[in-house]
Parts: structure tokens; C-alpha cells; sequence
């Protein structure tokens, strides 16, 4: 983006005023104004000076376009070079297995940090929220409350994507991913801190069924009460999780 005045003689088709360019989203888009009937070629003309304000108007119009487009972009799709299965609809955080301590696997969050913040001594421009030291949905909470203070990001745009989290199934479909693809070899028992939550949500209301039927009351359960899909995926997890404890499994 950005104006470009020809002088007399300057440009190839004799051509005197501002040309106004700019691309975005594959889009290239210009603009001329003429100053032919400029007395002279100055801001001291005023019909120059009028064509000079229309080109300034309607490329500062492109460029506020543009950032909002940019913006979009930012809050609603993947940063084109995210590798599978760790995007989360949006820029500026991911999902992954890091090592931890020796060959341990530890799944996390992890929130790019903005360049005037990056702690170059560390050499990670990154923000590492791991689900070991934190319930799914206090590691959300807190990565998404990162992200924020790093970028931004419009009230809307905040609330909209605090509530969708992403679901603890892709974590198991990166591992599987970076297992078979990548070469790496994260134990299913890496997936442990993923479910934690939901397995004390499932103790919780097996609990409160148990004393419906006995007759007593307990107290309710803070969190949010889970559906069937949740309940399907931490017994999948169950499962697999027995099935790697077999001889010959990793």
C-alpha cells in the first residue's frame, strides 16, 4: 500500500497525479488521480492539493481495510504454516507434546508471545501452559488469558473463543499423528492429564447417582455437567490406556 506521485515526464503514459496501490487477500487494487488541471504541481494549488487529500483519504481507507481483513484472519483461521491437528482455529496458540523431564511427553498449550515481549534469553518466543499442573479447563482459561494480554483481540473475538475449547480428542489424534508421522513416541499414558478432569466429573456423578439410589444427598459437582460424547471418550481413553499396560504394547 501507498501513494505515489508523478511528476511531469515521469510516468511512461504521461500520466501527472497520484497513483494509490495496494494488495491483500490475493487482491491487487489502484487508483489514479490526475492533477493535469493543476496550475502548478504543488500543495500551494488547491485542486492539486484536493486530488494530494482524496489519494491520502482513500489510502488510509485500504489500509484500515486491510488490518481488519489481517485481523480476521488472525482470530477465525490457522496461521497457514500450524502443523496438523495443533490449530485451533485461530493464531497465536497451538496444542502440543513437549518433553519434559528426560523421555517424558507432557501435553500443553502454548501461546506465541508477541515479538516486543519474546524473552530472547530463553530462546523460546513462547508461553508453555501444561495440562500436568492444571485441570483441562483451568489451562484453557489461563492460555487463553495469555493470548489476550499478548494480542489485541476484540471483546467479541475474546468471549467467542474462551467458550469453545478445544476437545481432549485432539489431543489423542496428535499424538497419533506425531507417532506415526512425525517418528516421535509419546506414550498413551501422556494423555493422563488431558482426561483427569473429566474422570473426576464421571467419579463426581457416579457418586451422585450412587446416593440418589441410596437415598442421600451430596453435594453437586462445580463443574459443568458432561454428555455422553465426554463420557465415550475418557472410556475410550480407559481402554487404551489398559491396552498399552499389555505385554509388547509401548
Amino acid at each position: 500500500m501507498g501513494i505515489k506521485h508523478y511528476k511531469p515526464g515521469e510516468h511512461p503514459g504521461k500520466f501527472v497525479g497520484f497513483r494509490v496501490t495496494a494488495s491483500w487477500n490475493q487482491e491487487y487494487r489502484q487508483e489514479y488521480f490526475d492533477t493535469f488541471d493543476a496550475e502548478t504541481q504543488d500543495d500551494c494549488d488547491p485542486y492539486f492539493k484536493q486530488q494530494h487529500l482524496k489519494a491520502q483519504i482513500l489510502d488510509l481507507q485500504w489500509e484500515l481495510e486491510s488490518l481488519d481483513y489481517q485481523y480476521q484472519q488472525f482470530v477465525t483461521r490457522n496461521h497457514p504454516g500450524t502443523k496438523p491437528h495443533r490449530g485451533l482455529g485461530f493464531q497465536g496458540m497451538t496444542i502440543g507434546f513437549l518433553r519434559a523431564h528426560g523421555d517424558q511427553w507432557e501435553p500443553c498449550f502454548l501461546v506465541n508471545r508477541s515479538k516486543d515481549k519474546a524473552d530472547e534469553s530463553t530462546r523460546k518466543g513462547r508461553i508453555v501452559i501444561p495440562l500436568k499442573k492444571h485441570l483441562f479447563s483451568d489451562a484453557w482459561k489461563l492460555a487463553t488469558n495469555h493470548w489476550v494480554e499478548e494480542n489485541e483481540i476484540r471483546p467479541e473475538d475474546i468471549e467467542r473463543i474462551r467458550k469453545q475449547p478445544p476437545s481432549p480428542e485432539q489431543f489423542k489424534e496428535l499424538r497419533r499423528y506425531m507417532n506415526e508421522v512425525e517418528g516421535c513416541d509419546i506414550p498413551v499414558k501422556s494423555l493422563h492429564p488431558v482426561f483427569a478432569e473429566q474422570r473426576e466429573m464421571i467419579r463426581s456423578s457416579r457418586l451422585l447417582e450412587q446416593s440418589a439410589k441410596n437415598g442421600r444427598t451430596l453435594p453437586a459437582h462445580p463443574k459443568q455437567e458432561i454428555d455422553k460424547g465426554i463420557l465415550l471418550d475418557v472410556e475410550s481413553w480407559f481402554a487404551e490406556e489398559v491396552e498399552s499396560y499389555r505385554p509388547g504394547t509401548s
